[in-house]
């Protein structure tokens, strides 16, 4: 038995998040699949597959980098079984590099850091080029109050009130590093932290997004950050993706 670490790319538009669910497309789901067909192929007695993701994903979200791990024994080299996940998943899943590592490696826990991308398109409409893949920003946004207010949420701080998990025990998250590229109409934000709650990212982005707008104010953001009240300002799950993860 090994341990494999899979880095793998996605354009989540056609599944409901990485983990596994009954009866509905998940990445966790389909790779694990593919996996069982390889490495059982011409196998009588059949091994079972389980993929360890670096992180669960929202129905829609995409990865520029995705972590996964799966203990088997696999007699053929790293070359092959890349090539052939490549050739059995569909185009939206590409497979970047296949890698043996220690048995205790884990994708999930062993992240120490991670960084997620946010894509605005502004304009009327969306570009097709750009549809489900980045969030329509159609209302009037100054972008310098977004940058002006993105370092309130540096340092390590209560994202309770950016998180959909409220009964969570630990809410605390160290916020490295909040940046922007502005090349209209595309605007890239990025986030980088120890740790992410769920739907944390998007919640961040949609509470700067509606300051910018003129409908919240900076006391507004103090209560969230205080976890006085819960930000229910949310950014689309197609504008997120996941960039990098750090071991």
């Amino acid at each position: 038995m090994k341990n494999y670490k899979f880095t793998i790319s996605f354009i989540g538009t056609n599944y409901s998040g990485w983990q596994y669910q009954p009866d509905v497309p998940t990445l966790q789901k389909e790779v694990e699949e593919k996996l069982y067909y390889i490495v059982n192929k011409k196998k009588p007695i059949k091994q079972k597959i389980r993929a360890i993701g670096c992180s669960r994903t929202d129905k829609g979200v995409h990865a520029l980098e995705f972590v996964f791990n799966v203990k088997m024994d696999f007699d053929k080299d790293l070359l092959f079984l890349r090539k052939a996940l490549n050739s059995a998943l569909p185009k939206d899943i590409t497979v970047h590099s296949v890698e043996e590592v220690p048995l205790e490696f884990n994708a999930r826990f062993d992240a120490f850091k991670k960084t997620y991308l946010y894509k605005l398109f502004f304009g009327e409409k969306n570009s097709p080029f750009y549809q489900d893949r980045a969030m329509l920003v159609y209302k009037p946004t100054d972008i310098g109050k977004m940058m002006e207010i993105s370092d309130m949420f540096l340092g390590y701080k209560d994202f309770r009130g950016f998180s959909k998990e409220e009964g969570k025990e630990n809410t605390f998250c160290f916020v490295e590093h909040i940046s922007f590229n502005i090349c209209y109409p595309i605007v890239d934000i990025t986030i980088s932290a120890n740790r992410f709650l769920r739907y944390m990212v998007r919640r961040i982005v949609g509470t700067m997004l509606s300051y910018a707008q003129g409908s919240i104010s900076v006391e507004d953001i103090k209560n969230f950050l205080e976890a006085k009240s819960i930000s229910n300002h949310t950014a689309k799950a197609h504008g997120l993706y996941l960039k990098k993860v750090y071991y």
